[in-house]
């Protein structure tokens, strides 16, 4: 069995913003910041509260995570039998590993942290050594643990399923009291406001307000939605709000206990998480229909508005499409009635086109969208994305730009029909490339076409009828000159695409064995691929209108076909969970791996870089990158029968990363990698900035632009100036001490003494230790590094060191160090002593020879390059 894909790795998953487990929020102190945590499965978001953007991701954890709580330092979520510590939102701290069945609650108090899991057991562990401090005994017959509260800052309360609370004194190890309860499960504890108040909330829909402290019921409110799945409180307002399985909330006035307002229907499933910003008028909510919504209470009847969300697919993701050019955007409809698009790069760029209103466009049974087609080729001036429903005859048309439905609501007069046509749906569509026209295909036979733009009928296919069954399918070639349909009449009718008043003409039709079930076009090869209802895949050539190619399909039904790029590879998933890529050239399977769930839809950017697919039963869309983009050499050999396919796990959000310890070590230290200054055999070049250097070519031409239209006047009290050190650091010329034996009587002979790099050269020319003389070298090389154009030509006029300057660059070009900077040097040295050097014979010969030695290393390197570019084209030419 293979270990992984030949052609394709899990890349990244889009869509995913919350589900079942109840959000987090945390206030950041240093940047006076609220932030919102979701679980996304075996990982969690961090979104800022302000604008709901995604903050960070957090590292994937072996198991999903089932619970998920915050405190100053850490972000805890529980997986599984273990519970994790993360650091800034990402990093996994350290586990708590110890329970024998899944974490279900958890609680931070303090130093401590209290979990409980499936069978009762509660542990309480210390959060810095990660050891278990205690365990607490609840009898899950009497006592099943059924929510967690802090009601003081050492103390903590359990509500359990028969209705009772207990509240416990983690230090001591103590129980402080036992609370009768009440008749119903308890669902929610949540801290009020006020000291010594807890509200909670009960399966029956009750909650109730309780004094701890005096074991006293202060008020109770029922909500009509069924049980209690949240409970909140406004601390800029007296107002509680509770959430419940419908998706509905509720506001109560605490003041005048009584209901103060409903937000009905703000969320498409349960409330699972609900979170007032302190000091503030917002509301943060999330659910298990996959979004967090923001409420701002504004209103001038004190209720909330929604002011912003992030979400995704509360249902199932349905057909996922590519749109545009560049591979960055994906368009996708779900089976909740939604149209979404998503970004590849960043999740900025994702959007909602929201859903079709029933009463407004004429839909009687159903929203949701089974199949649409975009073209982004006019996107800007109309309408460029065509959709049909299920179970329904009209098309919608959606705006990209302003991520809405279109103006147009398609259907022809004849299907007002009833009586024809009570059971006729849209059945397929296609827009042409100049996103000028929609096509679409129904259940009757009929092929129409539209116009964008206005929305008006511009002829139909055929005589009557297109094909003498359900079309399955219609495409139009890249330049509409031609139409394909296919039906379930068992053909593939091509036809003239009809010009202005011209009527459309059949040109011929090809008979399958078996009626095609999926079409799928390439443009720019005219390559059509079929799959077919005996799970048989041809490719027709609609320019020579012939099958050219015939794969045999999977063992189950196919459920979406994609060209790469190139047209050179036809990839098909199936419901028997694989996915298969075919090489249409050679006609042979070159790569097949398994996924689960099996996926529903599949395409592929318009660049080659990934691979975008929808699978049953799952809201997500999985990005997976192309291999021969980044792997080298990827074998393109048939697949042999015998080996299995590799078994491939679905991307995580957080995206691809490299394999390591789940835990970080705080003793062990990241080794950063630091390159050397020199590979053997290899040339190198000098990483200075070309201003540093490149300029000494033309030095006396920017001399001359540069200089001054009039002299400097002097100041009236002019300053006194130390001598300075030539460089680009400003250093002063330390004067020589009285003792010493270089000292200068006359301060004008100061300036035409040596500089460091003049008596570094002559110390290099004397030296006898050849290992004294390449640190001497080394040493100037650094100073010249950090000189400036004027000044390193300053450094080259001495004539007097012509010879051991040439001695230093031939150095260090035969080590094969600062390649580009030391041609420079020399070219340098060449023009201000030309004259001495032709003039000298032993000069000319020591820079003949070094031209004539280096001359030969770029010979080399251009040959290098030419056979690298030659290898390079024909890999890419070639038909592998």
């Amino acid at each position: 069995m293979s270990s992984s894909s030949r052609l394709f790795a899990g890349y990244r998953a889009l869509g995913f913003v919350s589900n079942e487990v109840p959000m987090c929020t945390r206030y950041n102190k240093s940047n006076d910041s609220n932030y919102v945590i979701t679980c996304v499965g075996r990982a969690f978001h961090v979104y800022n509260a302000e604008k709901l953007g995604i903050k960070s991701i957090s590292d994937t954890l072996p198991e999903p995570i089932r619970c998920l709580k915050v405190d100053a330092d850490y972000i805890y979520a529980a997986a599984g039998n273990n519970i994790y510590a993360f650091m800034q939102g990402r990093k996994i701290k350290r586990a708590y590993v110890g329970h024998g069945s899944e974490v279900r609650h958890l609680l931070p108090l303090n130093e401590f942290l209290i979990s409980v899991d499936k069978t009762n057991a509660v542990k309480v562990w210390n959060v810095k050594s990660a050891d278990l401090f205690m365990e607490l005994p609840f009898d899950k017959q009497t006592f099943e643990v059924s929510a967690i509260g802090r009601p003081y800052p050492d103390k903590v309360l359990f509500g359990s399923q028969q209705g009772r609370m207990r509240l416990y004194k983690i230090h001591q190890n103590k129980i402080l009291f036992d609370f009768n309860g009440w008749d119903s499960n308890i669902t929610v504890l949540e801290r009020t406001p006020a000291t010594d108040i807890m509200a909670v909330g009960l399966g029956d829909g009750t909650i109730v307000l309780h004094d701890i402290k005096h074991d006293e019921t202060l008020m109770k409110f029922r909500q009509e939605w069924g049980e209690v799945t949240c409970i909140a409180f406004r601390t800029d307002a007296d107002m509680m709000l509770s959430g419940s399985p419908i998706g509905n909330i509720a506001a109560w006035d605490l003041n005048e206990r009584k209901l103060h307002s409903q937000m009905r229907d703000a969320h498409r499933g349960p409330v699972t998480g609900m979170q007032c910003l302190p000091q503030q008028s917002i509301m943060i909510t999330s659910s298990v229909d996959n979004s967090i919504k923001r409420w701002r209470f504004d209103q001038t009847d004190g209720s909330g508005r929604l002011d912003g969300e992030r979400s995704g697919f509360s249902s199932a993701a349905r057909k996922v499409r590519f749109h545009g050019n560049d591979g960055k955007i994906l368009i996708a409809s779900g089976y909740d009635g939604t149209l979404r698009r998503f970004g590849t790069v960043h999740d900025s760029e994702n959007r909602s086109f929201g859903r079709v209103n029933r009463e407004n466009s004429g839909l009687s049974r159903d929203n949701i969208i089974t199949d649409f087609e975009t073209e982004c080729s006019r996107q800007s001036d109309w309408d460029g994305i065509l959709a049909i429903h299920r179970f329904e005859k009209i098309a919608t048309t959606w705006n990209y730009n302003k991520s809405t439905i279109g103006a147009h609501k398609l259907l022809h007069n004849r299907f007002r029909d009833v009586r024809l046509h009570r059971h006729t749906t849209a059945s397929c569509a296609t827009v042409t490339s100049c996103g000028n026209f929609g096509l679409l295909g129904y259940t009757s036979g009929h092929v129409d076409m539209y116009n964008m733009q206005s929305g008006l009928f511009r002829g139909s296919f055929g005589p009557e009828n297109a094909h003498d069954g359900a079309v399955t399918g219609v495409a139009v070639n890249s330049v509409n000159s031609v139409v394909i349909t296919t039906g379930k009449d068992n053909c593939i009718k091509f036809w003239k695409f009809p010009r202005k008043t011209q009527k459309s003409v059949l040109i011929t039709c090809l008979k399958l064995e078996s009626s095609a079930a999926i079409l799928q076009l390439h443009r720019d090869s005219a390559m059509l691929a079929l799959a077919c209802d005996d799970l048989s895949i041809v490719v027709v050539d609609i320019e020579s209108r012939r099958i050219v190619r015939h794969f045999v399909g999977p063992a189950n039904e196919i459920t979406d076909m994609a060209f790469t790029a190139d047209g050179r590879r036809l990839i098909v998933s199936s419901l028997d969970s694989r996915v298969r890529i075919w090489d249409v050239v050679s006609e042979k399977l070159i790569d097949c791996f398994v996924v689960e769930p099996p996926v529903t839809s599949l395409t592929m950017s318009p660049t080659d870089t990934f691979l975008a697919t929808t699978h049953v039963d799952d809201v997500g869309i999985y990005l997976w990158s192309n291999r021969t983009l980044y792997s080298g050499m990827v074998s393109s050999a048939h697949l042999p029968q015998t080996q299995k396919p590799a078994l491939m796990t679905l991307p995580a959000t957080s995206g691809p990363r490299h394999d390591g310890p789940l835990l970080e070590n705080d003793e062990e230290t990241a080794v950063e990698y630091c390159s050397p200054n020199q590979i053997e055999d290899l040339l190198t070049l000098t990483d200075l900035p070309k201003s540093r250097w490149y300029s000494l070519f033309q030095l006396d031409i920017i001399k001359e632009r540069n200089k001054p239209k009039e002299p400097p006047k002097v100041p009236e009290n002019a300053p006194f100036f130390l001598p300075t050190v030539p460089g680009i650091e400003t250093k002063f010329l330390k004067p020589e001490t009285a003792d010493s034996s270089n000292k200068v009587s006359s301060r004008i002979l100061v300036g035409i003494s040596r500089t460091h790099f003049g008596r570094l050269t002559e110390n290099a020319a004397n030296e006898m230790d050849g290992t004294k003389r390449e640190q001497l070298y080394d040493e100037m090389l650094d100073i010249l590094k950090k000189c400036g154009p004027s000044v390193t030509e300053d450094e080259f006029r001495a004539p007097d060191l012509v010879g051991h300057l040439v001695d230093f660059i031939g150095h260090v070009l035969n080590r094969k160090r600062e390649f580009n900077l030391m041609l420079t040097y020399l070219a340098t040295v060449l023009k201000l002593h030309q004259e001495l050097i032709f003039s000298s014979p032993e000069l000319l010969d020591k820079v003949d020879a070094i031209v004539s030695a280096h001359r030969h290393e770029l010979d080399e390197l251009f040959s290098s390059r030419n056979k690298a570019l030659c290898l390079t084209n024909f890999i890419k030419g070639a038909a592998l």
